[in-house]
């Protein structure tokens, strides 16, 4: 099952789950941060250009918040099995 973000401010980002899996595909380097839904972060990263596969989350709904070098926001609400 696959799921859009509800959010996309930044151009050439795409997010979604698969399963047990977060895939952040970004024309351009962003910082994540993923908060479970009650707002703890539980992991912070700078991903590079292209493809990149976040697991090992325990199954649950989240929040991707991925931010831009120019400071754009994108927001993601993403259920993790």
């Amino acid at each position: 099952q696959r799921q859009m973000c509800i959010r996309d401010r930044i151009e050439g980002l795409n997010v979604y789950s698969v399963n047990s899996e977060i895939i952040v595909n970004a024309t351009e380097p962003v910082s994540v941060v993923i908060y479970t839904i009650s707002g703890m972060s539980v992991a912070n990263k700078v991903l590079p250009a292209g493809n990149t596969t976040i697991s090992n989350l325990p199954e649950g709904m989240y929040l991707l918040k991925a931010t831009n070098q120019n400071g754009a926001v994108s927001i993601s609400k993403l259920m993790v099995k």
